[in-house]
């Protein structure tokens, strides 16, 4: 299951909501007094906002407000409760204010004390909370929402704080975010980057949670919703999630847990896109950003295949020069090539033509 909307997608509503919201509260005070207090949990009249207080307790302004108890002192029902969750956390604080009216309990008894700083740490504890509703399968999250994180050490390295909430497949992907990207070294830098960054956002609108849940069918259609946001067909995201080699990375790492091939995704592909277009798969610019992903272990192919592609945009150009007016049927032969080269050809088992030589025009 995948979330391609802008919104919260429940998969629980009612009392088991309910039941997984109180939860979430409990999940969300025990991460920030980790983080904030050493584990020791503060009494909500000892948390203030000033900073003349020594060790310094504004960061734990969630816990001074929520707990098991006064969670049912809202003013919403619970799925507009989470909703707004939701809006605050893509919204600035001081576009906020109605909205934590409605889900800070006791809003009016305490709403003399909500100052700016306050507010920016109760989001954070909002945010964790919508991490674990995810992770519990109780719902999924659009693809621009934002992580919990906070800045720690002299530097302020920004550092997530739900890693609790991971589940297997978000964790893989984030231990290249967190750790580095020696995991994903058979891509090119554009590749890994964007994997780095922007990878998580796929896992947290599915309900891919242990490896065997990834499905093709979602992903392919996660491809087309960012496609549609190019050609403004549809409201999406404009983050590039490189979902091919995301899943190639997957099949690598986990093998026959994985319930797909890379020719599965090819397939998919194909009946949801159609054919690829020579127009939009050649061009000089994307020949030189890099080749196709390659499962050589121990081979780094980034610089070799940019002589190459300097080799074919070379050729292209010249036959430019020389008059040529139409050179489609060139550009589909290289895109051809490329594929066969950097995809199909390191992966025995995949089944997309061209298959072998005999299968490629006589422009080769």
């Amino acid at each position: 299951m995948i979330n391609l909307t802008l919104d919260i997608l429940f998969k629980k509503q009612g009392k088991d909501l309910e039941t997984e919201i109180i939860q979430a509260v409990t999940d969300a005070r025990k991460i920030i007094f980790g983080y904030f207090s050493g584990g020791k949990v503060i009494g909500r009249d000892q948390i203030v906002s000033t900073s003349k207080r020594i060790p310094r307790t504004v960061q734990l302004a969630y816990c001074k407000y929520y707990d098991e108890r006064n969670i049912y002192n809202i003013a919403c029902d619970w799925e507009e409760f989470v909703s707004i969750c939701l809006d605050i956390n893509r919204s600035g604080i001081t576009n906020s204010k109605e909205k934590f009216a409605k889900i800070i309990p006791d809003f009016k008894a305490v709403e003399g004390e909500l100052v700016g700083t306050f507010l920016t740490e109760v989001k954070r504890g909002l945010n964790l909370m919508l991490m674990s509703l995810w992770s519990k399968g109780v719902i999924l999250l659009p693809a621009n929402v934002k992580l919990p994180t906070t800045t720690l050490g002299n530097r302020g390295k920004l550092v997530v704080i739900s890693q609790s909430f991971d589940t297997e497949v978000l964790r893989f992907f984030q231990k290249i975010r967190d750790l580095g990207l020696d995991e994903s070294k058979y891509l090119s830098n554009s590749v890994r980057k964007n994997i780095k960054n922007y990878g998580w956002r796929l896992i947290l609108t599915t309900d891919w949670h242990k490896v065997e849940d990834v499905s093709v069918a979602d992903a392919v259609l996660f491809l087309k919703a960012m496609s549609d946001h190019k050609t403004k067909k549809q409201n999406f995201i404009s983050f590039v999630v490189p979902i091919r080699e995301m899943l190639s990375m997957l099949v690598d790492e986990f093998g026959s847990r994985t319930k797909f091939s890379m020719d599965d995704f090819l397939q998919v592909r194909k009946k949801v896109f159609g054919p690829l277009s020579t127009r939009q798969n050649y061009s000089p610019k994307k020949l030189d950003s890099g080749p196709w992903m390659s499962d050589i272990a121990g081979f780094d192919l980034e610089p070799v295949s940019k002589v190459w592609a300097r080799t074919q945009v070379q050729y292209i150009n010249r036959k430019k020069k020389r008059g040529m007016k139409s050179y489609e049927s060139i550009a589909k032969s290289l895109t051809l090539l490329n594929q066969y080269l950097f995809y199909i050809l390191p992966r025995s088992n995949c089944t997309e033509l061209p298959l072998t030589p005999k299968d490629f025009t006589r422009k080769y």
